[in-house]
């Protein structure tokens, strides 16, 4: 423990007391009523900013490569941007929970402005980007803006506990069919007399996160779990510098970022989440063979229809999962997701294989499955997580979750999309094959390690009750 000197006490008591006077002072309202619809409206609004930052530029990229590489090739310029790409992607990676880590010690209310700021800042880079490094630049402000995940975190600890995922779900899923709207203005936007307007489609969605920030800044407030938390430390931390002796029952939860490692690690519940997550979140790799399946189609208005579909389909996947989770838990809505992702990606694939299914029903099922994936995946590694730890560390624990899990979906991408080369097997089977097994683990580590955390009290949990 670190130590100071009687002048140096004095003067951080006199510093934890004015911040604690000024959190004190803070008057926050009652999460009911019309400022309970005006946060889910907020939230929604922030989390459709978010799908448009992770969306626009699967959707805007080829065009986008294509007018600026112009002049060095479209093969050499794509594998250009593939190695700019990877680089920038694992230091983002690696720097995200660093940067979520600070939610938990400034609070959730700055973040989730900063994180949509961010998104538009880097939208609006990459609208007027002139090279491929400035483009990359601000795909990679955006990414750090939309990962931010700080609006789950948000409408978890703001909603009542038996509506939490409930709300957080209702958010998600009105927020997917924003995705739907870049294609939109696609359309609307975009001529392939004009090279540069792949540019427009840029336009409205990065006004709209600048607005969204600016409406965030008077119209939604800090979490009370927050700033109760906040208050209870800084109380703890002035009488341990004034020498008091605080009891093993009374201390508050607050861990740096090594004593979070330790604690993911140490505690049964959060190290078998982070196992089921790692198994789960690798399955998302399914996303690989998708690309290539429409294009062997090639119908362009059957790839136009599915585009615009399966958001719909896989929105309503995530609305009625927040039910199903508030209503029989969360082990059955990961278990049950995870299920139905096994089930339609399986039909997925042998129904293209096989001329089962025509493109557009296809699209339906690929809706099934990005539901399954995504309503699954925020139970387990936003809603359980977030229920298993205690808030003065929350944010940094979920950060730490989108890392590593992230590096699993990169490993077993990898690791699928050179077994069809070294062993000269089908692609789509042997991703069909290798999501549907990470599933199964996944679903078996959540059924038979994982306790169930629908009725914790995401005030006082401290994740030691496991």
């Amino acid at each position: 423990m670190k130590t100071y000197t009687e002048e140096q006490k004095a003067v951080l008591i006199a510093q934890k007391e004015k911040e604690l006077e000024k959190l004190a002072k803070k008057e926050l309202k009652p999460i009911v009523g019309r400022y309970l619809i005006l946060l889910l409206v907020m939230v929604t609004l922030n989390f459709c900013v978010d799908i448009f930052g992770s969306n626009i530029h699967n959707v805007m990229k080829a065009d986008a490569l294509n007018n600026l590489l112009s002049g060095v090739g479209r093969e050499k310029g794509f594998q250009l941007y593939e190695n700019y790409a990877l680089i920038f992607g694992a230091v983002v990676t690696i720097f995200l929970p660093f940067y979520k880590a600070l939610t938990d010690k400034f609070g959730r209310k700055p973040f989730l402005i900063i994180n949509t700021l961010l998104t538009g800042i880097g939208m609006g880079i990459m609208m007027l980007a002139r090279s491929l490094i400035v483009y990359i630049i601000g795909f990679v402000i955006s990414t750090v803006g939309y990962q931010g995940d700080v609006h789950q975190i948000f409408i978890l600890e703001s909603a009542p506990k038996h509506l939490r995922a409930r709300f957080a779900s209702a958010t998600k899923a009105i927020s997917v069919l924003c995705s739907s709207l870049i294609g939109v203005f696609k359309l609307v936007f975009q001529t392939e007399a004009v090279p540069e307007s792949w540019r427009y489609v840029f336009i409205i969605p990065v006004a709209a996160a600048l607005l969204v920030a600016i409406l965030s800044c008077f119209f939604t407030q800090e979490t009370e779990q927050f700033v109760e938390n906040k208050k209870a430390a800084l109380a703890q931390e002035i009488r341990v510098l004034r020498g008091e002796k605080i009891e093993k029952e009374e201390r508050v939860a607050s861990l740096s970022f090594k004593e979070t490692i330790a604690f993911i690690f140490t505690h049964k519940q959060t190290r078998m989440l982070f196992i089921a997550a790692c198994f789960f979140c690798a399955a998302m790799t399914f996303t690989k063979p998708y690309s290539l399946i429409l294009e062997e189609s090639g119908n362009a208005d059957a790839i136009a229809i599915v585009t615009i579909v399966y958001p719909f389909i896989e929105g309503a996947f995530s609305l009625i999962g927040g039910f199903i989770s508030d209503k029989f838990g969360r082990k059955v809505t990961v278990i049950a997701n995870g299920l139905l992702f096994i089930a339609a990606y399986t039909l997925f694939i042998l129904g293209f294989k096989h001329g089962l299914l025509p493109v557009f029903l296809l699209g339906i099922v690929y809706g099934l499955v990005s539901g399954g994936y995504w309503a699954g995946r925020d139970t387990l590694g936003t809603t359980m997580t977030s229920e298993s730890v205690p808030t003065a560390s929350r944010a940094t624990i979920v950060g730490i979750f989108t890392m590593v899990t992230g590096f699993c979906n990169s490993i077993a991408g990898a690791a699928l999309s050179n077994i069809p080369a070294i062993f000269h097997v089908d692609l789509s089977y042997t991703f069909m094959i290798g999501c549907d097994l990470l599933m199964l683990a996944s679903v078996l580590f959540v059924a038979f390690t994982v306790k169930e955390t629908k009725n914790n009290d995401l005030d006082t949990i401290t994740g030691d009750e496991y």
